[in-house]
């Protein structure tokens, strides 16, 4: 829960999808821990038992360590999120949204003929809610 709350990214990311949608895209939960020690983030994906690593691109890699980066998507990270929620302080209203987001997606009938416009209309809202929760700097 500590690395969720101090290294950890919980988003909800649009991706370019065709199928089930008639937008050309879809929003995806994803939860991300990002580290320099490998050690770490590979501790991560095996106590998990899911998600990926992979390296972390650096704007500016003459001034910063090489990182990591194990991320999860979609069911898989709300059931890591789930797990570790009774436990966060600073992530716990995005992680709460997370969730919401999931159970929702996950509920959902899109089909072959996608989603309602309301079911589109809240993913999108709770796309741009994220992002301002997310967003950098001072409030």
């Amino acid at each position: 829960a500590g690395l969720v709350d101090g290294e950890g990214s919980v988003s909800i990311n649009r991706r370019r999808d065709s199928t089930g949608t008639r937008r050309g895209y879809c929003f995806r939960l994803n939860l991300a821990i990002a580290n320099t020690d490998a050690n770490l983030v590979e501790w991560c994906r095996k106590t998990t038992q899911v998600g990926k690593i992979g390296p972390v691109t650096c704007a500016d890699p003459e001034r910063h360590k090489p990182a990591v980066r194990w991320e999860v998507w979609t069911r898989q990270a709300a059931s890591v999120l789930e797990q570790v929620l009774p436990w966060l302080i600073t992530k716990r209203d995005r992680v709460q949204l997370a969730l919401e987001f999931q159970r929702r997606v996950s509920a959902s009938r899109a089909g072959k003929f996608g989603l309602t416009e309301a079911e589109w209309e809240w993913q999108v809202g709770v796309h741009g809610t994220m992002a301002v929760l997310n967003k950098r700097g001072l409030k």
